[in-house]
């Protein structure tokens, strides 16, 4: 992708502690009917455990709305001696300002949970979580070790609960655990040939950087693209226009197809 030798790091050396991590498949309450308790009751329970003993957690629901739940539940109870809730929500529906505070807040520790979706999974400095709760298996591995690798960042032992839902695959991963802890996250795959990332990649690297005459992107050489309306020498604003020429040698295999694109 990046057209240049790369060196594999594969040992991590910074500090870590030691992690607990736990598959809790909730009790049964109808035998006749099969029917568990609600993930959401025990998902809050587990918290309210944690919050009484100062662990700071992090809880992962798989859409905004069992974020919303979970932070209409939690019992009003738990706030600071001024009154303002330890305990909010974050997701990508809130405004820039909003989630800046929650993530200070997390770092000071003058929030001691909070609840979010994957917009919290990776990418944003949250400072050292104590514990992570994950409401229901995210869909892949890797998305599991991410949302439970939030919680342990230093030297203290951290705790990772994955809460299974009723669902087959929560359900199958709560009855074989050694499936979900001896298999390799998925491998992210993708073609950066493809017509529609390239056109991305493309956009997000004239942004970045202006192009210089005879210099090449990827599987398209300095013939095969013209940039228009761009002023060389300068960082490039967000709404450009791109069009790329991708001759019968280009990505899309055959004929002469002209993309056109206008970011907003």
């Amino acid at each position: 992708m990046i057209e240049s030798p790369v060196t594999l790091i594969e040992e991590d050396g910074s500090a870590r502690g030691a992690k607990n991590f736990l598959i809790y498949n909730p009790p049964v309450v109808d035998a006749d009917l099969g029917i568990r308790a609600s993930l959401t009751q025990e998902t809050l329970h587990l918290l309210e455990d944690l919050l009484i003993y100062k662990i700071q957690t992090i809880i992962f629901g798989r859409t905004r709305r069992t974020v919303e739940i979970l932070l209409r539940s939690i019992k009003p109870g738990f706030s600071d001696l001024e009154g303002s809730s330890i305990v909010q929500a974050y997701r990508s529906g809130y405004l820039p300002r909003q989630r800046r505070a929650i993530e200070r807040g997390l770092r000071e520790g003058s929030i001691q949970a909070v609840m979010a979706t994957s917009a919290l999974e990776l990418g944003i400095d949250i400072g050292q979580m104590g514990a992570a709760i994950l409401a229901g298996y995210p869909g892949t591995i890797a998305s599991a070790w991410q949302q439970a690798g939030r919680a342990g960042r230093g030297q203290e032992t951290s705790l990772a609960v994955l809460v299974t839902s009723a669902t087959p695959l929560d359900q199958f991963l709560a009855r074989h655990p050694d499936y979900f802890f001896g298999r390799s996250p998925e491998q992210a795959l993708i073609n950066p040939d493809n017509l529609l990332i390239l056109l991305g990649h493309l956009q997000c690297a004239v942004f970045e950087l202006p192009f210089s005459q005879g210099e090449s992107f990827g599987a398209l050489a300095w013939q095969d693209f013209r940039v228009h309306g761009i002023p060389t020498g300068k960082r490039q604003p967000p709404q450009i226009r791109t069009e790329i020429l991708l001759d019968d040698r280009g990505i899309s295999g055959s004929g002469h197809l002209l993309a056109k694109r206008l970011t907003q």
